[in-house]
C-alpha cells in the first residue's frame, strides 16, 4: 500500500495509557525507497520533545 507522507504527518501515536504524541518527520532509505525512521513529537510524554 502506498500512502503519501504528508497524509501521515500529524497522525496520533497511542499507547495503553492513551495518546502519547504525533508523527512529525520522516527519514528515508534512498536505496530501498522506504521510510526508515519516524520522528515523533511526544509533547508531555517522556518529558516532551522529539524522540
Amino acid at each position: 500500500m502506498l500512502i503519501k507522507t504528508k497524509t501521515l504527518k500529524g497522525y496520533a501515536l497511542h499507547s495503553f495509557d492513551g495518546e502519547i504524541g504525533q508523527i512529525n518527520e520522516f527519514y528515508f532509505d534512498d536505496h530501498h525507497w522506504a521510510v526508515r525512521y519516524l520522528v515523533a513529537d511526544t509533547e508531555n510524554w517522556l518529558m516532551g520533545g522529539r524522540h
